[in-house]
């Protein structure tokens, strides 16, 4: 198949091409759909019209190509669709790491919370996205932050009763948030636990580490005072 490429512009580098695969003459793409989607795109601009894919749908498609279309087409990387989602929160309440990754790399806005005002790392909690999570934290959102309805990430991941939850659970206390972290309310994470055995466990396990560390510290603290 043969892709002119010349007027595509800005879309020609993001063909991901494996050079490793190359066999006899045969170009293997990293997937068939991408490929199809570039080709797609690249028809579009050859023929001079409009690329008409509202960005949001592009998430749903899970290809990055495709956000980047829509984004070089005039589209706001911030605009806000249905239930008052940006890309960046409708890419991550529907699991599209990829995407959110890219996101964040053309500089998504990370403060803007969609309708019920869940921010970034609230919704990849609250819809147990772990490698999400770790993500955002590692792009600099704090694990810690609590929002006006009185609720941290982590009270958000503990309302789910799924093993994804679970594991969402596990990346924030990884993150350093603690197993006693307070709601507004004064809740603590596994009082907000509701049929799922795995995140209490995790939970419990948590919660004794942190007290036995406590309880070192404190008795390093008096061996010094006695010294």
């Amino acid at each position: 198949m043969k892709v002119v490429r010349g007027r595509v512009r800005g879309l020609k580098n993001t063909l991901f091409v494996e050079s490793r695969s190359l066999k006899k003459g045969q170009m293997k793409v990293s997937t068939a759909s991408r490929l199809l989607t570039f080709c797609l795109i690249a028809a579009f601009y050859a023929k001079g019209q409009n690329f008409a894919v509202e960005i949001h749908d592009a998430i749903l498609d899970g290809d990055p190509l495709l956000v980047q279309a829509c984004l070089e087409r005039g589209q706001d990387i911030n605009t806000i669709g249905r239930g008052k989602q940006t890309p960046l929160i409708h890419a991550i309440l529907n699991g599209k790491i990829e995407i959110v990754e890219h996101l964040l790399r053309w500089g998504a806005d990370t403060t803007i919370g969609e309708e019920n005002g869940y921010t970034p790392l609230h919704a990849a909690a609250f819809s147990g996205q772990a490698k999400i999570i770790r993500m955002l934290i590692a792009h600099g959102l704090s694990p810690n932050e609590i929002l006006e309805d009185g609720y941290a990430p982590i009270h958000r991941a503990c309302w789910g009763n799924e093993a994804k939850h679970t594991e969402a659970v596990q990346a924030l206390l990884e993150a350093g948030v603690s197993a006693y972290q307070l709601t507004s309310f004064g809740h603590r994470p596994i009082d907000l636990v509701k049929d799922n055995k795995a995140t209490s466990e995790l939970l419990h396990y948590y919660a004794k580490k942190e007290e036995a560390e406590f309880l070192r510290a404190q008795n390093e603290e008096k061996k010094k005072v006695e010294l």
